[in-house]
């Protein structure tokens, strides 16, 4: 692959995120960036790392630019969601994981997920949403 191309640095970014290589992760988010700061997996990757260092407000600006720029990613949703309701902002928290959903997230993933213990503790609001949105009956009270 060309190391002067977009995909190089992407690819590059989140393998030195994996790698918790933050530094390294930034430089190459920053070249492809250069090269098309309006490119949805830059902005994702700066979500994904933002989130990992606990910088979530900095997620969230990544996040939804990646949503402003391609209505599509799950992913997005899905961490917006995750991270709303880590810090309990349930209306947000729903809202953006209704859209995940609507995009192809499983009941499974949602219900394994610990990041929405905080929605699933309202029982009688999380049974209103399943069933909407999976047809599963879940205990309400």
């Amino acid at each position: 692959m060309d190391s002067n191309s977009i995909n190089f640095h992407i690819q590059l970014a989140s393998f030195n995120i994996s790698r918790k290589n933050y530094t390294e992760a930034n430089l190459s988010l920053i070249k492809a960036g250069k090269l098309n700061p309006n490119n949805p997996y830059v902005h994702l990757n700066y979500g994904n790392m933002f989130y990992l260092l606990g910088n979530f407000e900095e997620a969230i600006s990544s996040y939804k630019k990646v949503t402003e720029l391609i209505d599509s990613d799950i992913r997005a949703f899905y961490n917006l969601a995750c991270i709303y309701s880590l810090h309990s902002k349930e209306e947000d928290a729903f809202h953006y994981l209704e859209k995940a959903v609507e995009r192809g997230v499983s009941y499974e993933t949602i219900n394994a997920d610990a990041d929405f213990e905080v929605l699933r503790k309202n029982r009688a609001r999380w049974a209103r949403f399943v069933k909407a949105h999976f047809n599963i009956n879940t205990p309400g009270k």
